[in-house]
């Protein structure tokens, strides 16, 4: 069993879940509830508390990046990029 330092324990702080859920724009329920199902970020016990380690999180938030996919089911390697933010998606008429 590894022996766990001051340094784990800093460079991968642990955050409760009303953290979490702020952080990630979702309710206390919606995280409950991925707990119960077997779903979300990994979590561990501390005590009675649960916490999540940011590595868990960062780790869980890549693997929700989806690739696009045309109607056949496969993976649009050719999809357009997302709009600048700009507010307009059309092309600028010159």
């Amino acid at each position: 069993m590894g022996t766990i330092t001051t340094h784990t324990i800093v460079s991968d702080p642990l955050l409760s879940p009303p953290q979490l859920a702020e952080l990630i724009s979702c309710k206390l329920r919606t995280l409950e509830f991925w707990r119960n199902n077997g779903k979300g970020p990994r979590f561990i016990r501390v005590g009675k508390s649960i916490r999540y380690r940011v590595s868990s999180v960062d780790s869980w938030i890549t693997q929700q990046s989806n690739q696009p996919v045309n109607t056949t089911g496969q993976t649009n390697n050719n999809a357009a990029p997302l709009s600048s933010g700009h507010g307009n998606t059309e092309d600028t008429k010159q």
